[in-house]
């Protein structure tokens, strides 16, 4: 093989090395300056795990209520060992007791208790996304043919207004069906919305 030739593939190869080269260092850039625009912060669980655990927690009990213990979220929510398995119930989540399989579709089940980028438990938005509330229905978006009002995995994400909304209506259901200690159930959520409200005020 003359020098002519041997100087060619030296240079094919030193032309792909070079190329490999690019391509590693622009994936190692994406990676690392993509990381800070995601926003994994109050993040959701996966809501079809919640519905599993609940509907077996029903099925065992042979009930179509959701657990309502003395109407405190956090005792409730305790009743349902394996949703020790969901830190973020504790640490962003709110749920209200008082409520049954068979109550309208739309009413509040849970709700994550601040404004968040999230839709899908499992794609971290980019921090340009806005903030909305997530909360999840008593239907779960499985049972009936009503429409919903926002995207989500057996939830909705929803603008505080639509989310106050469909709170205040929730309690006013569960008060007026005289659902057992529906007096704490409203006092509690009633103060978180009245807490929220003036906070939101206070930032415009």
């Amino acid at each position: 093989m003359d020098t002519l030739s041997k100087s060619r593939i030296r240079d094919r190869w030193l032309l792909v090395a070079g190329a490999l080269a690019g391509v590693a260092v622009a994936a190692t850039f994406f990676a690392v300056t993509s990381i800070p625009f995601l926003d994994r912060t109050g993040n959701p669980i996966c809501h079809k795990q919640l519905y599993g655990v609940i509907q077996n927690w029903q099925e065992k009990h042979s009930t179509r209520d959701f657990p309502n213990v003395d109407g405190d979220r956090v005792a409730s929510v305790a009743a349902v060992k394996e949703l020790a398995n969901y830190p973020e119930l504790k640490s962003h989540y709110s749920y209200v007791p008082g409520l049954s399989r068979e109550d309208p579709g739309d009413l509040v089940l849970f709700y994550i208790d601040r404004p968040t980028r999230w839709t899908l438990h499992g794609s971290p938005p980019l921090i340009i996304t806005s903030k909305k509330w997530i909360l999840v229905p008593v239907d779960m978006k499985i049972h009936g043919s009503r429409s919903d009002t926002g995207p989500g995995e057996l939830s909705e994400r929803v603008s505080f207004d639509e989310f106050r909304k469909r709170l205040r209506k929730t309690l006013d259901y569960i008060k007026t069906k005289q659902r057992p200690n529906w007096e704490t159930v409203v006092k509690q959520h009633t103060e978180f919305l009245d807490r929220t409200e003036k906070m939101l005020a206070g930032t415009k």
